[in-house]
């Protein structure tokens, strides 16, 4: 199907099969919710602050969500499981701790691509990948928006993004 055809395929290409996932699908990129202190930076558990961040947003938005990608972190992948109730799939490349470099996040836009052509796909990172990786499925030049903890962009159907802020 679509899917497989895009695997394996140049990144023009993903940016024309942008427009057909942008039709079909929704999308959603958050930032995580608010994490506990860890001596190990990818074991930071939720605190109950961030587990009611999540699920304020999971009211908030439609639960229509069919696919989640994660980082590895452990804060990733129980906001998204709080927020659309499904097991995650971790994406090595959604973790970085600094500002990615564009090559960076082209590699990325292309490893989750195929996930997106398959149903509405929820994607919980950090918050120096979400501007380049909305800016990527829109091509639309995002404001400067510093998300907080569980905030984030759904990017619709009509090529709209609806962003979800506290």
């Amino acid at each position: 199907m679509l899917a497989k055809k895009y695997n394996k395929a140049s990144l023009y290409d993903y940016y024309q099969c942008r427009e057909y996932v942008m039709r079909k699908y929704q999308v959603a990129i958050f930032r995580h919710a608010k994490a506990d202190v860890a001596p190990n930076e990818m074991s930071r558990p939720l605190t109950n602050e961030g587990v009611s961040q999540a699920l304020n947003v999971a009211k908030r938005i439609l639960p229509h969500w069919q696919i989640l990608l994660c980082s590895p972190a452990i804060r990733t992948q129980q906001t998204g499981q709080y927020i659309s109730n499904l097991a995650p799939i971790v994406i090595e490349r959604l973790y970085t701790n600094h500002s990615p470099l564009t090559n960076e996040i082209e590699l990325l836009y292309k490893e989750i691509m195929p996930y997106t052509l398959k149903g509405h796909c929820m994607i919980i990172t950090h918050q120096p990948i979400i501007l380049p990786l909305i800016y990527c499925f829109t091509q639309k030049p995002s404001i400067d928006v510093n998300l907080k903890t569980c905030e984030g962009a759904i990017l619709l159907e009509n090529g709209s993004i609806q962003w979800i802020q506290r």
